[in-house]
């Protein structure tokens, strides 16, 4: 595998505007401070005042709705407390025979909620984390970017995108079969993940086809090294392959259209395939575009 040096084309876009978004998971922190509040302010008044009807209905709704929110053990905590709020206020008053299911009830729709959570966060794993490599999916991976690109851009922080391929992969699973082709991916992805800084992200887009986004690119070392790294990782792998891979420096801006980033850094990839593999190639979308005619990303009006 040849270790050239890293190929760089196209200046940087100008220099952004601060971002003015509120910071991502405000709502839901508020949202969840909101039902604390108000669990416990319900659960005080039925210690202090017997469980009404709307007091119960209310109080066992919202330690479901917290069991949905948290996770399990601090849901079965709240469960718990809200479920011995429950006993006490029927005990301070005089109890009719229907009053010794609310504990009960409490706990059994907190649990049911855990459970439902349980299914969610499960099924929302198997749509952004790749099953057999541990990777982002290719939803993952734009939810990522829709999140990290403006927080780059509200720190004035360069990130970086490359699209990796590995060539002549199909040769493995011809020879070899496909349980060693998917060997061969799953140590790709845990050789690039020990390289690379814990903030960076890498997903798995096709059978061969990978992302990486580089979270901090300021530096021209980090640029510099990325192509050493990949080539280790690439070296380190059972069967003799090498990788071709095209990078975009994205400075901080706006970019909303993220398929457009990929799509430049795929063909910046095959632009190193056909130029002799083997290597990385960085660029810019400026270049690009004034190439390709690729749409420039919106940049704030100044």
């Amino acid at each position: 595998m040849r270790n050239e040096k890293i190929e760089m084309r196209g200046s940087a876009p100008p220099a952004p505007r601060r971002s003015r978004r509120a910071p991502h998971g405000d709502w839901s922190r508020a949202a969840t401070t909101a039902i604390l509040v108000a669990l416990v302010g319900f659960s005080t008044l039925i210690v202090l005042f017997g469980p009404s009807p709307a007091l119960a209905v209310s109080v066992i709704l919202l330690a479901g709705i917290a069991g949905l929110l948290n996770e399990a053990r601090t849901a079965r905590l709240l469960g718990s407390a809200v479920a011995l709020c429950l006993v006490i206020g029927v005990l301070r008053t005089q109890p009719e025979l229907s009053d010794a299911v609310l504990a009960p009830m409490a706990l059994l729709f907190c649990e049911g909620m855990i459970g439902v959570r349980r299914r969610l966060v499960a099924a929302e794993r198997a749509a952004n984390v790749d099953s057999l490599t541990g990777a982002l999916t290719p939803r993952g991976f734009a939810r990522m970017l829709r999140s990290e690109l403006p927080q780059a851009r509200q720190d004035g922080r360069t990130t970086a995108l490359i699209f990796i391929d590995l060539d002549h992969f199909k040769s493995v699973n011809d020879d070899h079969g496909h349980a060693a082709g998917d060997a061969v991916l799953c140590q790709l992805v845990a050789n690039l993940k020990a390289r690379l800084l814990s903030e960076d992200h890498i997903a798995r887009i096709g059978g061969d086809e990978f992302l990486v986004f580089l979270r901090y690119a300021d530096g021209c070392d980090r640029i510099d090294g990325f192509q050493a790294k990949m080539l280790g990782a690439v070296d380190e792998l059972s069967y003799e392959l090498t990788a071709s891979a095209g990078g975009l420096i994205l400075p901080p801006a706006d970019y909303p259209d993220t398929a457009a980033i990929i799509h430049s850094a795929d063909r910046l990839m095959y632009e190193v395939k056909h130029a002799g593999r083997g290597r990385v190639q960085f660029g810019s979308l400026s270049s690009l575009e004034a190439q390709r005619g690729i749409r420039e990303p919106a940049r704030a009006a100044s």
